[in-house]
This record gives structure tokens, C-alpha cells and sequence, in this order.
């Protein structure tokens, strides 16, 4: 250590405190504060390093170093930089010029910092868009699948019960057919519209294809779902438009080790083709899980 030259934690006497203050008569006290920098860091060397410093470059180079610092350069900068005075590498410059190094230092790292936040913002939207369906705004087949399968797998391992709705648009193709796809567009615009407004924010409505829907419902038992449904049927009957429209939904539910998605897809749309067949515009269910042949109990209404 050099002569003089102490630093909080450098030494302790028995049963005393470490020392509290910097001092050396042979040390300018820029470099005091550089070394208390240095030692902040971990440098138990950082006496010598300070005294070595003092008599190969002078104070206003140990300033740079500390002024690196304050902007939180990396380790590895901060080591060489060090290893680079102590060794006669950099030599002297004025403080106003390493004051002014310092500042553009600070400002490139604001920049860099700026730059960061908006490649993640940009990033988080060609995501939300590589989900998104473009017309409804709602989620597309793959975004579907994608969270209705984490949803699943949290059903089956906490035991909870999980519902999903299969919608279809009644004689779509009559509308596309004899108003245009135009107005097809827009009745699929107003489904998706009265979906929002009728689920929770948990509730992951998707457009699948076409004029069909689904709708994944976790913590959701069959009875309420059915509710639901029975909502959105309504809503949608009495919405007004160029066009009246009405929907067929099917709905099926499963809870804890029996819920599969795949089968709740092929359960909600046997239960969406009972609907059309009774009638259309109407509500039915599946409410048990299908035999292994693949026929199950007939889906009520």
C-alpha cells in the first residue's frame, strides 16, 4: 500500500471500525476520489493503482476514469482504461476536454438507450400483428392455437375447468353471395365487435376461418359458458345493419385431466352442426366427453 494512503475497509484495528476518511499528503484529491471509485468496485489494489496513476499520468486522466465511470461503463472498459494508464498507455489531456469526452458519453448511451426501447416497441407490434387477424382485430388461427393450448395445459395441471365456443355466421354465404363480400366483411366486423364486448379480458376470441369463430374460456364450467352464448346470440339478432344476422354457436367443456383441445374443437362443432340442424340461431351443447368410437350423447339446446 502505498505510504500515507488509506481507504474505508483497507484495514481495521481489532474492535474498530474501518476507516472513515480519505487522506494522503502524497495524493491529490482527484485521485482519492478515484481510488474510493475504484475500491467501491472491488479493487483492493486500487491504493496502488492510484499511486501509480498520480505519478505516471496526474490528476486529470485519473478524472476521465472517474467521469467513465459515473456514466456506468462496462467492467471491462473500466479494467482497461486502468491497465492502460498504469502502464503509460494514455497521457494527459485537459479536464475541459475530458469533461466534455464525459458528457458525450452520456449522451451516446441516452441514445443507445432510446434506440433499445424503440426496436422492443416495434417488436412487440410485428408480434401482436403476426397474431392478429386483419379484419376483425381479433386473434388469428395460429395466435389461437398457440394461447388456448397454454390455457389447456394450466386447466389440466391446476385442475380447473375450461370452456370453448365454436360460432358460426347463419347463411354467410348467401350474404357474401347476394349483398357482396364487402358486406360480408362488415357482418364479420360486427361479430367480432359484439365478442369484445361480451367476454372477459382472460377469454380468447379468434377468428378460425372464414365466418367461423371460437372462443377458449378458461375457469369456465359448461352452465356458464352457456350463458355466455346464449348473450351473444341475442346480441347478435338484435344488432342493427344493412343486413339481419343471426349465429349458431356449439359449446363443450372439460376440467382438469380430461381437458384435450383438440377435443373440445371436434365436441363444440358437432354441437355447432345440431345447432344449424334444428334451426339455426340457437345455442347447443356437448356436455359430456365423446365415447373412444367417437360417437358421444346428443348435444342439447
Amino acid at each position: 500500500m502505498a505510504a500515507g494512503f488509506e481507504l474505508p475497509g483497507d484495514r481495521t484495528e481489532e474492535g474498530a471500525e474501518p476507516v472513515a476518511e480519505l487522506r494522503s499528503p502524497l495524493l491529490p484529491r482527484p485521485l482519492l476520489h478515484l481510488a474510493a471509485f475504484l475500491h467501491a468496485y472491488g479493487w483492493r489494489t486500487a491504493t496502488v493503482a492510484a499511486a501509480l496513476l498520480s505519478a505516471l499520468v496526474g490528476a486529470s486522466v485519473a478524472l476521465l476514469v472517474f467521469g467513465v465511470g459515473a456514466v456506468h461503463a462496462g467492467e471491462a472498459l473500466r479494467a482497461a482504461l486502468i491497465s492502460g494508464l498504469v502502464t503509460g498507455a494514455l497521457t494527459a489531456v485537459p479536464v475541459g476536454a475530458l469533461l466534455h469526452i464525459i458528457d458525450e458519453l452520456s449522451r451516446a448511451r441516452a441514445r443507445l438507450e432510446e434506440e433499445i426501447r424503440r426496436r422492443e416497441i416495434a417488436e412487440r407490434r410485428l408480434r401482436q400483428l403476426a397474431g392478429t387477424d386483419e379484419l376483425t382485430g381479433l386473434c388469428n388461427r395460429r395466435a389461437f392455437f398457440d394461447r388456448a393450448r397454454e390455457l389447456v395445459a394450466l386447466a389440466r395441471r391446476y385442475e380447473q375447468p375450461i370452456a370453448l365456443l365454436t360460432i358460426d355466421i347463419d347463411r354467410f354465404k348467401q350474404i357474401n353471395d347476394e349483398l357482396g363480400h364487402a358486406e360480408g366483411d362488415r357482418a364479420l366486423q360486427r361479430l367480432a365487435t359484439i365478442l369484445r364486448r361480451n367476454l372477459r379480458a382472460t377469454d380468447v376470441p379468434a377468428r378460425f376461418g372464414g365466418d367461423e369463430f371460437v372462443v377458449v374460456m378458461p375457469q369456465t364450467r359448461l352452465e356458464a359458458a352457456l350463458v355466455v352464448a346464449e348473450r351473444i346470440r341475442r346480441e347478435v339478432a338484435a344488432s342493427d345493419g344493412p343486413v339481419a344476422l343471426s349465429v349458431s354457436i356449439g359449446a363443450a367443456a372439460a376440467s382438469g385431466a380430461e381437458a384435450d383441445l383438440d377435443l373440445l374443437l371436434a365436441r363444440s362443432d358437432r354441437a355447432l352442426y345440431a345447432a344449424k340442424r334444428m334451426g339455426r340461431n340457437r345455442v347447443c351443447a356437448e356436455p359430456a366427453a365423446p365415447d373412444p368410437d367417437g360417437d358421444g350423447p346428443p348435444p342439447t339446446s
